[in-house]
């Protein structure tokens, strides 16, 4: 699966805002047939 595939959006929200703020975390749309390990090398990769 390509790196686009797996990782369709950022998510804009009022409690990912906070994380973002607060943890430095953030949160993704993704496609539902990657797993955790997958995801985790998209999101180091873009």
């Amino acid at each position: 699966m390509e790196l686009h595939q797996i990782i369709k959006r950022i998510l804009i929200t009022e409690k990912s805002n906070i994380d973002r703020e607060e943890a430095n975390k953030y949160h993704f749309e993704v496609d539902r047939r990657a797993n955790k390990v997958e995801i985790g090398d998209a999101v180091e990769k873009l």
